[in-house]
Order: structure tokens, then sequence, then C-alpha cells
């Protein structure tokens, strides 16, 4: 690729001196190294690509927790749907203990 740099007095000085420091032979030379050494395009793209899937990995986390969170409101509206229908009681204490020692003998019947 060709192209022409257009440099004011300063950028042009600042060239100058950059060549000087590092030696450098030509204006190309100088532009080709510091846009080589600089500007590591790839390693921006690996760092977009790493954070792109890192980004996609969140996104699926969030919408399965979405999900769990959707699928055991779902349960809790059908547990609360079947208390008022009276489906299912809630038993306190003794009472509660009860119940569950004669499920317990049932089952064992």
């Amino acid at each position: 690729m060709a192209f022409t740099l257009r440099l004011n007095e300063e950028e042009e000085h600042n060239l100058q001196a950059i060549m000087k420091q590092e030696g450098y032979k030509t204006a190309s030379e100088a532009v080709r190294r510091c846009v080589n050494e600089h500007l590591p395009l790839k390693s921006y793209k690996d760092e977009y690509l790493r954070i792109k899937e890192s980004y996609t990995s969140l996104l699926k986390a969030l919408e399965q927790k979405k999900q769990a969170e959707d699928e055991l409101e779902a349960q809790i509206t059908q547990r609360l749907a079947q208390l008022d229908n009276g489906e299912i009681e809630i038993l306190d204490g003794p009472t509660a203990l009860q119940s569950l020692r004669k499920r317990s003998l049932d089952r064992a019947q």
C-alpha cells in the first residue's frame, strides 16, 4: 500500500527526531516500524475476540439465570394455585409431624 504522508512543521520535526533517535534512514522506514511496533493490530483483534467471547458467555449465563428464575416463578405460582384450590395444605407444628407420620405409615403398608 502506498500513501503520501503530509506533516505540519511540528510533526515533521518530531519525525526527524524519532528517525535520529532510533537510527531510521528514511521516513518510510520510521513510519513502517512505528506502525509495526506501536499498533499491533493482531493483539487488538485477539483482545477484542477474548472480550467478545467473555461477553457472549456472560449473556448465556444471564439467559440461563433468567430461565431458572422464570421456572421457579412458575413453580411458585403453581403451588400457590394448588394452595388456593385446597389441593395442598400448610401444616404447622404437631399437626405437620402427625401428618408426616401418617403418610409414612400409609406408604409402608
